[in-house]
């Protein structure tokens, strides 16, 4: 008989017994589709999410987010210091919690629903909320890769809040609250900040969107330093933020400056750097105060996702 790591197990199998084992595992195999990573011109781009929500109530309940989460984090000590996901344990035991969560995401929003969301707390809570669950489930339809392309990512399409979305149109969402509501939500790829480990509530969100900025921030493979060249290169999501951040610094301190060589009137310079030091309080803070001598730079937008590799 065939076991699960594909091994034939047990004696005395002769020839017959060997074709008809074959033959059954080739029937099997012309069933599956072909890798994500690599689609047929007709798989491709993927097509759209429809979560199974027959009988499925609108609801506020983000429990079944909450065990998906729990399910894909790594526990591994020097995974969880980078927030990376474990791909075997995200495909046995995040699957089924994860299309509960996200057929209730789909009947449910601020659109959808809008008397479960009356203020801006909560309307924030359910798109950084939304933007975890269906960023690990697109990792998890493409059986979490090492990268996505953004067509299999930020722009497949998937049903929520009673409407079809994608990934950057919650990012668009999230805009409305601010440049720290995007650059802080949850994400897949090693260039956003991390997954979670438990849902947003609107009494938590602000608090915790800023925590998550300065553990962003401090990730050193997230926000690669170059002691060499003294560069910081920071990732899209933070780079496109710079100058609205730079805007509100020299509004603040009645300069025009911003990493150009010299401030003005004799002020101290406004650089990036230092922009983003008013906004971090712990270990990302500390990096900062140590790249103060670095360029700021653009990272170049990667495909790489924060998943583990196993040994």
């Amino acid at each position: 008989m065939v076991t699960g790591s594909g091994k034939l197990r047990g004696a005395g199998f002769g020839a017959g017994s060997l074709r008809l084992a074959a033959t059954a595992l080739l029937a099997a195999l012309a069933g599956c589709r072909p890798p994500p990573c690599e689609p047929t011109r007709a798989a491709w781009p993927p097509a759209p999410i429809e979560p199974a929500t027959a009988g499925v109530t609108p609801s506020r309940d983000t429990r079944d987010l909450s065990a998906a989460l729990s399910a894909a984090l790594s526990d591994r000590n020097r995974d969880r210091a980078h927030g990376l996901i474990d791909p075997y344990a995200a495909r046995i035991r995040a699957r089924e919690p994860l299309d509960r969560q996200l057929a209730r995401f789909a009947v449910t929003g601020p659109r959808a629903t809008p008397s479960l969301y009356p203020d801006e707390p909560s309307r924030l809570a359910y798109w950084a909320n939304a933007r975890a669950g269906w960023a690990l489930k697109l990792a998890l339809a493409a059986d979490m890769p090492d990268a996505l392309p953004p067509a299999a990512l930020e722009r497949r399409g998937f049903r929520l809040d009673g409407r079809m979305m994608t990934l950057e149109a919650i990012d668009a969402e999230l805009a409305a609250f601010g440049w720290l509501a995007v650059a802080a939500a949850p994400g897949v790829r090693l260039q956003r900040a991390r997954l979670p480990e438990a849902p947003f509530t609107p009494d938590d969100v602000r608090r915790r969107l800023a925590e998550r900025l300065d553990v962003f921030i401090a990730d050193e493979r997230r926000i690669v330093a170059d002691p060499v060249a003294r560069r910081l290169s920071f990732p899209p999501v933070l780079w496109a933020c710079r100058e609205d951040l730079l805007s509100a610094c020299r509004q603040a301190d009645g300069t025009d400056d911003g990493d150009a060589p010299g401030g003005s009137g004799g002020a101290p310079r406004t650089t990036f750097i230092t922009a983003l030091l008013r906004h971090t309080r712990r270990r990302g803070h500390y990096r900062l105060q140590d790249m103060l001598g670095y360029t700021p730079t653009a990272a170049e937008p990667s495909r790489t996702l924060a998943v583990a590799h196993w040994p």
